[in-house]
């Protein structure tokens, strides 16, 4: 099951693209795991064959080759370090990319579900953890069974009993750990969700900040954020409390034994069946076995967390992408067919049995009372939301057989509220396109009637917009998303209350100038205005659209 799950397809196929550097360093990784076990064999040489007999050459030897493999050591480590943070960042940084690709294929009901600090969480926080997870287990995973085994083989060579004594502590800490995974699970699923609760409060509140202090709401705003901080650190401390028992117990285990072995070692050394040196490079070995357990079990002890966080990056895969493996190819005439489309919504039928054609280049205008159901026509047609059945068609398409950069490049959108991001006037215009010159993006302000405020800017085009465009008007910010328009040149556009925020008189001139520059464009408007010229006009009632005037 979990190698068809889609997060771990894009995870694999990020690791596999850096399968040739992360081999190159695993086998430094090894090099270096081999140079560690090394150095206590080495010590053991030096106290038994030059300390103990007072032998200089054997000191000078000795201490010759433990420098020279211990600076060795620590070059190929440093540097082994700085190239996987490197490669590791990079797969990072690519499977966040193609996941946040992704997100925008979800339907407008994905946003409405799950908040912004949630959805921020998960590209943070789970992404990281499943990445860590992927690829420092491999390494810690390698290099500790090399390192135990090695460490192994040698006090195996030392004493045959008190190796074995050593090995019988690992299934003892592996069954007392066993009964704690499935509670680490559970501890650490509630506290990615509670600090997922408290990220979108702040998020929240931050960007409503305004509209709360006038609200008189500041009080019960930080009232609830000391119940959320509350209940987080409820969740946090759980958790440690559970994690340190975790930690604990080998460390108990690893203390214990080792009392046993300094005792029983000990009694060799002293009854002669065990050199000093070997007694103390074995000590040193214990604890490389120990050590390399422990990562063992920290890589154990971590798949709850991956698991949580595999379950969390899960949800963010649309069921369907809209996505088609053939390019479909459309016709030049872009008609638009509605052809018997119901939609509801929580059981509200807001569209029933619609059926409708419009031709290339009509003007179309739909009015109606609100929540009868004009603006879902929009998403319908966005596919934003997905139809309950029946089908729309471009061209005779039905439209979720085309693929997304086709049939997003002859869709255009100005939205009551346009959006306007926290970037440069030259990128919020060029959302849809790059081809324009400056020139071109000027002349295009000046006809939507911008050309006074666009002088008084200090940086021109590289004048930094607010975000959600609080610096601007109602009217300015909608003549910028008309202006993203002309420059897009859809064959298709979609005007929803356009021209809400804007006197009579510049509704009029920028009607009239949509109308001249979009002659050949299939305009389809959502308003309140009964003034449109040379449009058919239809009312919504009823869960249709009937024709009142052609």
């Amino acid at each position: 099951m979990l190698a068809n799950n889609p997060i771990i397809i894009f995870l694999k196929k990020r690791v596999i693209f850096e399968k040739k550097s992360l081999s190159i360093l695993l086998g430094i990784s090894l090099i270096s795991s081999g140079i560690s076990v090394l150095q206590p064999l080495l010590m053991q040489k030096l106290i038994d064959n030059a300390f103990i007999p007072k032998n200089l050459d054997e000191l000078y030897f000795w201490a010759t080759i433990i420098l020279t493999l211990g600076l060795c050591g620590v070059f190929i480590s440093s540097y082994n370090q700085y190239k996987y943070t490197s490669v590791s960042s990079k797969i990072l940084f690519n499977f966040r990319k193609d996941i946040f690709e992704i997100i925008f294929l979800h339907q407008k009901t994905f946003f409405q579900k799950y908040k912004t600090g949630d959805l921020l969480s998960r590209l943070e926080g789970d992404i990281s953890e499943l990445q860590r997870f992927s690829t420092d287990s491999i390494f810690a995973i390698i290099t500790s069974l090399l390192g135990m085994i090695g460490a192994f083989v040698i006090i195996f060579s030392f004493d045959a009993t008190l190796a074995l004594f050593s090995l019988i502590l690992l299934p003892i800490e592996f069954f007392l750990l066993k009964p704690m995974y499935p509670k680490m699970t559970q501890k650490t699923q509630e506290l990615r969700q509670s600090s997922a609760f408290l990220g979108s409060f702040l998020i929240e509140s931050l960007k409503y900040s305004l509209f709360l202090r006038i609200s008189n709401n500041i009080k019960q705003r930080v009232q609830e954020l000391e119940n959320l901080q509350e209940y987080n650190k409820e969740k946090i401390l759980s958790q440690q409390k559970l994690q340190i028992l975790f930690s604990q117990i080998p460390v108990i285990i690893a203390l214990v034994g080792r009392a046993v072995l300094v005792f029983w070692g000990g009694v060799k050394v002293v009854e002669g069946e065990l050199q000093v040196g070997e007694f103390i490079a074995f000590l040193t070995y214990f604890g490389m076995i120990l050590g390399p357990i422990q990562s063992l079990l920290g890589v154990i002890n971590n798949i709850p967390r991956v698991k949580v966080s595999l379950d969390r990056l899960s949800v963010l895969v649309p069921k369907e992408q809209n996505q088609t493996k053939n390019k479909i190819k459309l016709s030049e005439n872009f008609n638009i067919n509605f052809e018997n489309l119901c939609f509801s919504y929580n059981n509200n039928e807001l569209i029933k049995n619609l059926n409708l054609y419009i031709p290339f280049g009509e003007k179309v205008v739909i009015q109606g009372n609100n929540g009868v159901g004009k603006s879902t026509i929009f998403d319908l047609l966005t596919r934003t939301l997905t139809a309950n059945s029946g089908e729309i068609k471009i061209s005779g398409v039905n439209i979720n057989k085309i693929k997304n950069n086709n049939f997003y490049s002859i869709i255009g959108l100005v939205e009551q509220h346009p959006v306007i991001l926290g970037a440069s006037l030259r990128d919020n215009l060029l959302i849809s396109t790059i081809n324009n010159t400056d020139d071109e993006l000027i002349n295009i302000l000046e006809k939507v009637g911008l050309k006074s405020w666009f002088s008084s800017l200090g940086n021109g085009l590289n004048t930094t917009l607010s975000e959600n465009g609080l610096s601007l008007s109602g009217g300015q910010k909608q003549r910028i998303a008309i202006a993203r328009l002309m420059i897009k040149k859809p064959k298709i556009i979609l005007l929803d209350e356009y021209t809400s925020s804007l006197d009579k008189e510049f509704s009029f001139e920028i009607e009239s100038l949509i109308d001249r520059y979009f002659a050949d464009t299939t305009r389809i408007i959502i308003s309140h205005n009964q003034t449109h010229k040379n449009a058919k006009l239809y009312e919504m009632y009823d869960k249709n659209l009937h024709l009142i005037k052609d």
